[in-house]
């Protein structure tokens, strides 16, 4: 027994040394894989804003030109037309109106970017009111046909026939026969607000029924009438016995007919 347990403390004296100076064997180091080099993350470049564009400066459009006339004269007249800034800026548009290529209106236009104006061409309305009430009383020189135009719009304007206003009134008048000759007198008085100038009496000469056999006319006493004045007047002819009946108008020496209103 004692043998034994001598041969096991050897057994262990052995193992003791052999595991202070002795060699163990290894035991295999578990091979580590040596994770792969990533490229350093490219920083995000934020883009440079773009420059806001410039804005456009002011630019003007003209649309719309109206122009409208009364019935009469100078009364119910109105003129006008659209300015619009289709630019970016605000700006001022320098407005032109002319009427038969004379300067009316000058006007200065403030327009915001994209506002619109109606723009009212007062001298141009009251020139075309002024030529048609010259051109209802017949003065000379004056057509029934007017331009009016702004910047490249242009309208043309047509005066109506005018209508017979009353610038005369005959009083009276009567004929007789002396010495071979037809008189014709009467009295012409001045009802317009103008004053009339070689006012002509003219007499038609017909047959019963009514052909013209012959006329005469002569300057009323008159050589200007005044408004509100009153001439008297006396047509000669020589007496025909076809004459039966007689008729009676006034015109201007170099003019046309008068309109005349007889009582």
């Amino acid at each position: 027994m004692k043998r034994i347990l001598l041969s096991l403390l050897a057994i262990l004296l052995t193992i003791m040394l052999i595991g202070c100076g002795g060699t163990t064997p290894s035991t295999p180091t578990p091979e580590v894989t040596a994770p792969s080099e990533q490229p350093p993350p490219t920083p995000e470049l934020t883009p440079e804003p773009t420059p806001e564009p410039e804005p456009k400066p002011a630019e003007f459009i003209l649309s719309n030109l109206q122009v409208e006339i009364g019935k009469t004269g100078a009364g119910g007249l109105m003129a006008s037309v659209d300015v619009q800034n289709v630019g970016g800026l605000e700006g001022i548009y320098e407005l032109k109106s002319k009427v038969d290529e004379e300067i009316r209106d000058i006007l200065e236009v403030e327009l915001s970017p994209g506002e619109k104006k109606t723009i009212d061409l007062i001298k141009a309305a009251t020139r075309i009111g002024y030529l048609r009430l010259m051109y209802e009383r017949g003065e000379v020189g004056i057509g029934e046909i007017h331009i009016v135009s702004v910047g490249d719009l242009s309208k043309t304007i047509v005066f109506p026939e005018p209508k017979p206003e009353y610038m005369l009134q005959c009083l009276s008048w009567s004929n007789y026969t002396e010495y071979g000759y037809i008189h014709v007198v009467g009295e012409v008085k001045n009802i317009s607000n103008a004053k009339l100038e070689n006012v002509m009496a003219v007499v038609s000469f017909r047959t019963e029924d009514g052909t013209l056999v012959k006329t005469d006319d002569a300057l009323i006493d008159y050589d200007v009438l005044m408004p509100g004045q009153t001439s008297s007047f006396e047509v000669l002819t020589t007496e025909n016995p076809a004459i039966k009946k007689l008729g009676l108008s006034f015109k201007q020496l170099f003019g046309s007919q008068i309109p005349t209103k007889f009582d």
